[in-house]
């Protein structure tokens, strides 16, 4: 039985990472885990099985705060504004929120720039990675300066519509701060992603958990090759006595 479990040598079945909730996959190592598995599954293909590298974890939380970023810099700030046209000091937060923004993408799309078309985080350097935490480090400061400059706005100073459009440009802020966070979170762990996914465990039938590399058939010649010398010299043993 033994034998037979250990000589099944399979490939192992790559299970989507953004439609499978399961905590074996990567967005478990995020901060905020269940806005990570949302905003991934509404970018990637919900039949995108990741076969061949895990690159695409990485580029995807990237575009996911810079969607985010170019939302808030062409629509949620510019309609903000355009409610606030005679409030002093709440037009001059909007647009140094909009320069923090504006700067915020920039350095994401550096970042993203740096994993290439092919998002083979698996073949960055020390210098590469450590600037891409550099960037978006940085792109993570602006919004939370951003927010926090709207955060001090006092209730009675903006009233209605106004009121309600710079909540709403403080929260998208917020949230894409949030997707900034996770990124980084997964870039600090990429060695724990690329280990995990190109040296994955299988269990077959019987239970038997090994993880598929390790196996080699050399094994089995060796053992029925021992075996054929021990019964070569059981039998002469035997007919010697004879």
């Amino acid at each position: 039985m033994m034998l037979s479990s250990m000589s099944k040598r399979r490939e192992p079945e790559r299970v989507d990472v953004y439609v499978s909730r399961s905590s074996r996959y990567y967005c478990h190592l995020t901060m905020y885990p269940e806005l990570c598995y949302d905003s991934m599954s509404s970018i990637m293909n919900s039949t995108l099985v990741l076969r061949s590298t895990p690159g695409p974890i990485f580029s995807t939380s990237l575009q996911v705060a810079i969607n985010a970023l170019d939302n808030i810099a062409t629509i949620s700030i510019p309609r903000a504004l355009s409610f606030a046209t005679n409030n002093s000091l709440v037009r001059p937060r909007l647009f140094d929120c909009l320069a923090w923004v504006q700067d915020s993408s920039s350095r994401l799309n550096k970042s993203l720039g740096t994993l290439g078309v092919d998002s083979n985080v698996g073949w960055l350097t020390y210098e590469e990675m450590d600037n891409m935490n550099a960037w978006t480090l940085g792109a993570t400061s602006n919004a939370l300066k951003c927010f926090l400059a709207l955060e001090e706005i006092d209730d009675d100073v903006v009233e209605g519509e106004e009121k309600r459009r710079v909540e709403e440009v403080k929260l998208g802020v917020e949230k894409a701060r949030k997707y900034m966070v996770n990124s980084i979170w997964l870039l600090e762990r990429r060695e724990t992603i690329l280990f995990d996914f190109y040296n994955p465990f299988i269990e077959d039938e019987e239970s038997y958990v090994l993880p598929y590399y390790n196996f080699d058939y050399r094994f089995l010649v060796s053992l029925y090759s021992g075996l054929y010398i021990f019964l070569a010299l059981l039998y002469f043993l035997f007919w010697r006595t004879k």
